[in-house]
């Protein structure tokens, strides 16, 4: 099916979709919410900022697609298959994660606040920098200030034991020069008061 009849059935109320095939379709901005896309062929489609709210993905190829900042809220995404699809900012939030396939999917930045059976999806090789996971937490915001955190006390303790080296260096330079002076003027305390008077 091509896009423009996709969009002209949708407009007229359609919403039933299972098992059409869109590979490699390209929309943007459009909305598709509440269509039933179950099994659907999506894969190497374009779908940026596209609406898919409360959608039936059930089983839906969307491997190698698109999906920048698409709204994909409250969907239902289970056995889905997004491996590597750009999913970068998109809203996955309340969304049915049941075995979904995130494998080498980009989710940088994504919403999957409130999403359901997470644990069970694949998230193999996974990019989620930033992504605000079902639970609230910000995906690699901890580990990386604590990794911000190991570099500054390294640094700390680097500079101690440098200023503890230089000055223990100082103080060994002072002796040595010291003794010398001492050395080469036996027995004269009054060169030694000159060398070391302010």
């Amino acid at each position: 099916m091509k896009a423009d009849e996709l969009l002209r059935q949708y407009a007229a109320g359609e919403r039933y979709f299972r098992g059409v095939s869109l590979q490699g379709i390209y929309l943007r901005g459009v909305s598709l919410s509440g269509a039933d896309l179950r099994w659907v062929d999506l894969s190497r489609a374009s779908l940026m900022d596209v609406d898919l709210s409360q959608a039936n993905l059930h089983g839906a190829n969307l491997s190698s697609s698109n999906l920048l900042m698409a709204n994909l809220n409250q969907a239902c995404l289970s056995q889905a298959n997004f491996q590597q699809a750009i999913l970068i900012k998109a809203d996955l939030s309340e969304t049915v994660l049941h075995t979904t396939n995130f494998q080498r999917a980009n989710l940088c930045l994504a919403n999957l606040m409130g999403a359901s059976d997470i644990s069970t999806a694949n998230l193999q090789k996974a990019i989620l920098n930033g992504a605000t996971m079902p639970d609230g937490t910000v995906f690699g915001k901890r580990s990386w200030w604590f990794r911000l955190q190991g570099v500054f006390e390294r640094l700390n303790r680097n500079a101690i034991c440098l200023q503890q080296r230089n000055a223990i260096a100082t103080e060994k330079e002072r002796l040595q020069l010291t003794h010398f002076n001492w050395k080469s003027n036996p027995g004269s305390e009054g060169s030694f008061d000159r060398w070391h008077r302010p």
